[in-house]
């Protein structure tokens, strides 16, 4: 503001409204998110922190931490961690191929729902981050809601 104290009004203003509409946005998913327990994987650990905010636990990654080729052990143990603890729905991204979590799911019993942590598929504008957020918060809503 320092560089453009004509305008300081305007954009404290902005900051204001933008900052009531972040809060209205948290408030909500809180209350959609507040009964739901979805039994998830997610492709790669991406949402540590709105997972925090909303008390939500992902049961594990699809993804190899060492980001290598995942082997036949690999698919084995999701397959047995799906199964042991009720895994009911993972995620899949729109950046990345879904070869591992297809070949998962076909011997499983989850659904698969898109997630998009970058916003990829979304529009610029004024509203991209509420956007965003609302559409990571509806993959997950969409998961507790489908047990």
């Amino acid at each position: 503001m320092a560089e453009d104290p004509t305008n300081q009004q305007i954009y404290l203003s902005n900051a204001e409204q933008a900052k009531a509409k972040i809060l209205e946005l948290d408030k909500n998913i809180k209350a959609q998110l507040h009964d739901l327990n979805p039994r998830f994987m997610v492709y790669h650990d991406a949402f540590q922190y709105f997972e925090l905010r909303y008390g939500l636990n992902a049961i594990g990654m699809i993804t190899d931490v060492s980001g290598s080729d995942p082997g036949a052990r690999h698919i084995r143990r999701l397959i047995d961690e799906i199964s042991d603890e009720g895994v009911t729905c993972a995620f899949s991204e729109p950046l990345f191929e879904d070869d591992l979590l297809e070949t998962v799911v076909s011997v499983t019993d989850i659904k698969v729902y898109e997630i998009d942590p970058t916003g990829a598929r979304l529009e610029p504008g004024v509203d991209l981050y509420l956007d965003l957020i609302s559409n990571i918060a509806d993959s997950f809503i969409e998961c507790g809601s489908s047990v």
